[in-house]
């Protein structure tokens, strides 16, 4: 329990940090794209807020305007919660993204989307802050064609949100120093209602080391059901572009006759052997994008990652579906020179083939039909699950509730 204790802290800080650019899968060229729900609800993406725009703060203001002014015209493509949702986080980004606003405390760092009160139109959480001293979020609805706030200072330090499927509401669990508190949340005309489900501490000291443990409750001991809610880049919208993807049942094949692509058992392998060119995204903020290279370039010192040097290995080459097209996408780790581990998806989307750079992975196993598996030593008493979704220079990471664990 000790160890889950500290999976829990260190997936807070992964998923609050895991700045993903992009989306969901349209299929590649052997697959059909009629097959993929997730492609359907693909079709109207656009691009929100650039990274250039928000990254540097040697730009001047003028700059600024005009680049926030073209993302506007984007987001207008989008009606609903949609427009409503993306607009408010291209305003808050241009307001107080790092490097930009003077207040750290205001500093925008995230947002996540769920449907609360399970009337069809999600909420939005808008989080803020430097560090677990000062996180907090703004909670919005959507009314009247626009984002209207519920609440403005939900306290996010040592915190993490959890979805209730089925039922109106949320769970806030706060855990620190051996200490920790469920609160379920939920609405109520419009207005957030709290009640406490449990407050409370339970340590067991090792009799023959002493040592003390705290044993930290699992969500669902306190709510059947209940997983966590991810938590989004700022600067990438395509979760919410492609909300009813992510908040219904995950995208999977109809049927379990997975195929290559172009039907060819080896063509993952070809391009590592052939040192063929691919397109290489950072998956979370931690790793770099360098764009199209060849194979062996992703293997040489700092491409994938800052501090990544040669020599590196391919290891532990799997393949799965992860899009529902029942086309294989193969997953592999880059193993450096230090012994550290980085996961790459290699992906054929029509005549290009594409790599997503994840750092440091934290499943134990991949199902064949993509779903990533956290061991429950570290994480709850169910298996923690999680996919990754993406559409060419674009994806992200997301949680599922454990029912989906086959």
């Amino acid at each position: 329990m000790k160890k889950r204790a500290m999976f829990l802290a260190f997936s807070a800080m992964f998923i609050l940090g895991a700045c993903s650019k992009g989306n969901a899968p349209k299929g590649d060229a052997t697959s059909g794209e009629e097959n993929s729900a997730v492609s359907m609800a693909a079709e109207n993406s656009g691009t929100a807020i650039s990274d250039s725009s928000l990254e540097s703060s040697t730009e001047n203001t003028e700059e600024k305007e005009t680049s926030q002014s073209e993302n506007t015209v984007e987001a207008s493509s989008y009606s609903g919660f949609k427009k409503a949702y993306i607009d408010l986080l291209n305003e808050e980004a241009r307001k107080n993204a790092p490097n930009i606003t003077e207040d750290n405390s205001r500093s925008i760092n995230g947002y996540r989307i769920y449907d609360i009160d399970k009337d069809g139109t999600p909420e939005l959480w808008v989080e803020y802050g430097s560090c677990e001293a000062d996180f907090h979020a703004s909670l919005y609805k959507y009314e009247g064609e626009e984002a209207k706030l519920i609440s403005e200072e939900i306290p996010m330090g040592h915190s993490n949100i959890l979805a209730i499927p089925d039922e109106n509401g949320f769970l806030l669990h706060w855990s620190h120093m051996g200490g920790e508190q469920f609160t379920k949340q939920t609405l109520e005309n419009g207005e957030l209602v709290s009640e406490l489900l449990y407050e409370g501490s339970t340590i067991d000291e090792d009799p023959q080391t002493g040592e003390q443990n705290v044993a930290f409750k699992s969500p669902q001991e306190i709510c059947s059901g209940s997983y966590g809610l991810s938590s989004f880049c700022y600067d990438n919208t395509y979760p919410i572009e492609i909300y009813e993807a992510i908040s219904s049942d995950p995208v999977t094949a109809d049927t379990k006759n997975y195929t290559y692509p172009d039907n060819n058992p080896n063509f993952f392998t070809d391009i590592i052997d052939n040192d063929t060119n691919v397109n290489a995204v950072a998956l979370d903020k931690y790793m770099k994008t360098p764009g199209k290279v060849t194979f062996s370039k992703l293997l040489s010192d700092g491409t994938i990652y800052e501090y990544a040097k040669a020599p590196m290995e391919v290891k532990d080459i799997t393949y799965a579906d992860l899009n529902g097209d029942s086309v294989y996408e193969c997953i592999f780790y880059i193993i450096d020179s230090e012994g550290s581990r980085h996961r790459a998806i290699m992906s054929a989307q029509e005549d290009e083939v594409y790599v997503y750079l994840g750092f440091c992975p934290y499943e134990d196993s991949i199902t064949e039909d993509g779903f990533f598996v956290i061991n429950p030593e570290y994480s709850s008493d169910e298996d923690s699950l999680f996919r990754i979704l993406y559409d060419k220079e674009k994806c992200f990471t997301y949680y599922v509730s454990p029912k989906f664990r086959k």
